[in-house]
């Protein structure tokens, strides 16, 4: 049932902050880590989108979810109460997003070719947006309410963060079974 307990998800702030961390670092190593072979190409048996389009579209995604976590913690906007979806209790319960049951919207997905200068742009702007939330993290603990997510229902602040990390780990994923794909 929308809007119950059944909502509550625990979510410890401190281990959803040091788990986006230590995305951001592992992911922006790539940049330079990789050769453009592996980066920029897709592998189609594993993903239509290259690695290079699964973290462009990981930080843009990011950085709204980052974002909407701010807004709340800035208490900037009259937030309606949380209320998550079926899907969205399944998804921050399990910590988990099966693979090829979503498609994303518009407006975080990757364009067609992509340079290092491009990520690296994508990773700096979705980077900062972590930072800030860092900056605010007892604001983002304490921020009531909720903000709408198109699939997901209405999300506290908590619950953005660790959309963010489950969306992030979905890919991340994804990304090193393209590149074992291409290695192998």
């Amino acid at each position: 049932m929308p809007g119950s307990a059944s909502d509550a998800v625990e979510i410890v702030l401190s281990e959803e902050i040091e788990a986006l961390v230590d995305f951001y670092d592992r992911t922006e190593a790539y940049l330079d880590d990789r050769p453009a072979s592996d980066l920029f190409e897709p592998r189609p048996s594993v993903s239509d989108w290259s690695p290079a389009q699964h973290l462009y579209h990981i930080w843009r995604a990011n950085a709204s979810m980052l974002k909407a976590a701010r807004v709340l913690a800035g208490g900037g906007v009259d937030a309606e109460a949380p209320r998550l979806t079926d899907a969205g209790r399944r998804v921050l319960q399990n910590g988990h997003l099966p693979r090829g049951t979503a498609e994303a919207p518009d407006a975080v997905r990757p364009p067609a070719s992509l340079d290092r200068e491009a990520l690296r742009e994508a990773v700096h702007r979705s980077r900062k947006k972590l930072d800030d939330v860092v900056a605010e993290a007892e604001a983002v603990r304490a921020a009531p309410g909720g903000l709408e997510h198109p699939a997901w229902g209405r999300l506290t602040a908590r619950q953005w963060l660790r959309a963010a990390r489950i969306h992030s780990e979905h890919h991340e994923a994804i990304v090193r079974d393209i590149l074992d794909a291409a290695s192998g």
